[in-house]
């Protein structure tokens, strides 16, 4: 197939087919997959609302909530990035639909070393957590987190000599 190039149109590159004449611009998915998941972090991470997604990304609350759906239903999976001397932050974040996603924030690196879907920042879960860090390698040097009993109950467990 033969292609002419055709200017631009909403940013895009346009092309003409030579033999047909239909007009025609190419899409990259994995580009477009990777744009939209800035907005499922934004909400995840920032806390964003819907109303400010919407405005920011220009897509449909439903659009948005699709693609959420998604996203929590294909967890990625997680790579542990550094290991030594980690700076932990631990906190849960709740979600209008009961979901906690509770993280594990390594704060040097700007990394979420681990994360858990719950329904609430629970002792057994977050004991459970760390010492699945530990199994993994992960040297927490100090964590820090919002006082939740939860959290506080299950460090001094995990580290009380």
């Amino acid at each position: 197939m033969r292609t002419q190039k055709k200017g631009r149109q909403n940013g895009k590159q346009r092309f003409q087919c030579q033999e047909c004449f239909a007009y025609f611009s190419l899409r990259n998915e994995g580009v477009r997959l990777k744009n939209q998941f800035v907005w499922f972090k934004k909400w995840v991470m920032e806390r964003q609302v819907y109303a400010t997604l919407i405005r920011d990304s220009g897509m449909s609350q439903s659009s948005i909530q699709s693609l959420f759906r998604k996203y929590l239903q294909t967890a990625p999976v997680v790579e542990i990035r550094s290991k030594e001397r980690v700076h932990l932050l631990i906190d849960g974040s709740y979600f209008s639909n009961g979901l906690c996603l509770v993280l594990y924030y390594d704060h040097d690196i700007r990394y979420v070393q681990l994360y858990r879907e719950t329904n609430k920042e629970k002792l057994r879960d977050i004991k459970e957590d760390l010492l699945n860090l530990k199994r993994l390698g992960v040297d927490i040097y100090s964590i820090t987190c919002d006082g939740h009993r939860s959290i506080l109950k299950a460090l001094k467990r995990r580290y009380q000599k």
